[in-house]
């Protein structure tokens, strides 16, 4: 294996370990890692380094923050030898196991999964916003999964749904730090062919008024994926 590919799979498997990939760049690992036993070790190696400097931190840490303590591990391993990566082994595979029951015991208490039929991603009007939301028009829900942005701590980001010409409907305040699933009304899934979805800056806990006041942070158009 080259030393450029080598770093980027070593990239790769470090910010999937801390969760701060996209879904797809996710979904292309997870692919990789069943067949490709180098990848795999890399994976085992930064669950283990990274869980032990999560524990040292007071407060959970930006995709910024792990992206930045990553190429500066990256570099530091660079200059020094260090063990092969498959000395984790062991607690991998347990972490494995712990994964796969814990996956089943939410297939079993949800059995209907989400299914995305539909797409959009709201680009930032200037900068700052980008995030991913995902429709299942069977469940009538939507998957909200920030790709980029920062809020003031004295505002939110609340997304809407706007029909046709109709006025803009509260999805509720959205959280740049993690993903969400939220149920939404079945009358705006029915109508997502004239679906436009947006993000304004609003007031800490959302628009009081049920509409939206503050500036236009992003927008995107619902189209099938």
């Amino acid at each position: 294996m080259n030393n450029d590919k080598k770093h980027k799979d070593s990239l790769l498997a470090a910010e999937y370990a801390a969760g701060i990939l996209s879904a797809s760049e996710a979904l292309e690992f997870e692919r990789r890692l069943s067949t490709d036993a180098s990848l795999t070790g890399e994976y085992e190696y930064w669950v283990e380094r990274l869980g032990d400097i999560s524990s040292q931190s007071a407060e959970p840490m930006s995709p910024d923050a792990w992206r930045s303590l990553i190429r500066k591990a990256i570099e530091e391993d660079d200059k020094v030898s260090i063990l092969p990566r498959t000395r984790f082994k062991t607690r991998f595979t347990w972490l494995l196991l712990m994964v796969f029951f814990i996956t089943l015991a939410i297939w079993l208490v949800s059995p209907t999964q989400f299914k995305a039929k539909y797409q959009t991603q709201l680009v930032a009007v200037e900068e700052g916003v980008k995030l991913n939301v995902q429709f299942d028009d069977v469940t009538d829900r939507i998957r909200i999964s920030p790709i980029e942005g920062r809020v003031a701590d004295d505002k939110d980001l609340e997304l809407w749904a706007i029909v046709g010409r109709d006025d803009p409907i509260s999805l509720g305040v959205t959280d740049l730090s993690e993903t969400q699933i939220k149920a939404i009304d079945p009358a705006i899934v029915n109508s997502i062919s004239v679906l436009r979805v947006i993000i304004t800056e609003e007031a800490k806990g959302g628009s009081r008024s049920g509409v939206p006041n503050g500036e236009l942070m992003a927008v995107g158009y619902v189209q099938p994926r």
